[in-house]
């Protein structure tokens, strides 16, 4: 089910601080992850040390892997105009990189999925996030690429073999409903 919401109907409440985070790509995948989970309301204890961006050197082998898998599975383009929304402009971001809403407060023209599925389970949506491409660049793709090698060994991806580019693909969702008789 899908919620339309109106900057005329609904008061924005911004959610939120801003952060130092480290500049190492174990450190921006962290606080990739923390966004997502923040948007997800992934409050899982055993998460904490997979988004504890502060004490990213204390990361184990196989918690980096956790790491890279689960910011694959959450992948920018997976969840862009559901609950995570593009805004370049900086209309909702202001001149953050990222921001966040509470569910009752978004943009005029936003199409909000109240549920979203990640891998088998259901998750209810109560935050979104809205973001300018340099926070995907700096704490998702720009990361990704550096620890690629990792992820490729994790995936099991044989050296020499062609393998696919980290891209990221925005598909934006929003919805014009002011044309529309209610």
């Amino acid at each position: 089910m899908a919620i339309v919401a109106s900057r005329a109907q609904i008061g924005l409440k911004k959610t939120g601080s801003t952060v130092h985070v480290p500049d190492d790509p174990r450190a921006k995948l962290m606080f990739y992850l923390n966004c997502m989970c923040n948007v997800l309301d992934l409050d899982d204890p055993n998460m904490s040390r997979l988004t504890n961006y502060g004490d990213y050197w204390c990361l184990s082998a196989e918690e980096e892997g956790k790491l890279l898998l689960l910011c694959l599975m959450l992948s920018p383009d997976v969840l862009s105009g559901k609950c995570i929304f593009l805004d370049e402009e900086g209309e909702m971001c202001g001149n953050s990189k990222n921001a966040f809403f509470e569910l009752s407060a978004v943009q005029n023209r936003v199409v909000v999925t109240q549920d979203i599925l990640i891998g088998n389970e259901q998750r209810h949506v109560k935050t979104i996030m809205f973001y300018k491409m340099s926070f995907i660049s700096d704490n998702f793709i720009e990361p990704m690429v550096v620890l690629k090698p990792r992820l490729d060994a994790l995936l099991g991806i044989q050296q020499g073999t062609s393998r696919a580019a980290i891209t990221y693909n925005e598909s934006p969702r929003v919805v014009d409903t002011s044309d529309y008789d209610r």
